[in-house]
């Protein structure tokens, strides 16, 4: 009996995370700055970010990158490893600790080379803006390193 109730917890606790994910269409929250598309700290956070175009290319077909940051951290899927680390986002400035830690799971020869990709191009980001549900990763000479859509 109590294991009945343990897992008819945990599909609560699921369902109300699942909901809760879910969030709405209302834009009316939005920290967006119209002339800039630059997004305050609180409207990149808790927003997860998929990429759709790294230095240039679309991801391998069915390769899923994604960044979500939440207060200091940054997590997210590499392509075929999952990752987290310390991170900043402040007015148009991001910071990206080097050292983010990883799972290590083997993966395809182009997968593993979309991800090194991904984790270098992590740690070159300097600069970030959004424009609606777009956000771009640049260096510090202001060439796009990074699509995301949210």
């Amino acid at each position: 009996m109590k294991i009945r109730g343990l897992i008819i917890t945990g599909l609560v606790v699921v369902t109300a995370v699942g909901f809760t994910a879910c969030g709405s269409d209302d834009d009316s929250g939005s920290d967006t700055t119209a002339t800039t598309g630059v997004v305050t700290e609180g409207a990149v956070e808790g927003v997860t970010w998929t990429v759709t175009e790294l230095n240039g290319e679309a991801p391998p077909d069915g390769v899923t990158a994604t960044l979500l940051f939440d207060g200091t951290t940054v997590s997210g899927s590499s392509g075929c490893n999952n990752y987290s680390g310390t991170a900043s986002f402040d007015e148009d400035v991001v910071a990206i600790d080097e050292g983010l830690a990883g799972t290590m799971m083997a993966c395809e020869a182009a997968i593993s080379e979309f991800e090194a990709d991904y984790l270098a191009m992590l740690a070159e980001a300097s600069v970030f803006a959004v424009d609606g549900d777009t956000m771009t990763f640049s260096n510090d000479s202001d060439a796009v390193l990074a699509t995301f859509t949210s």
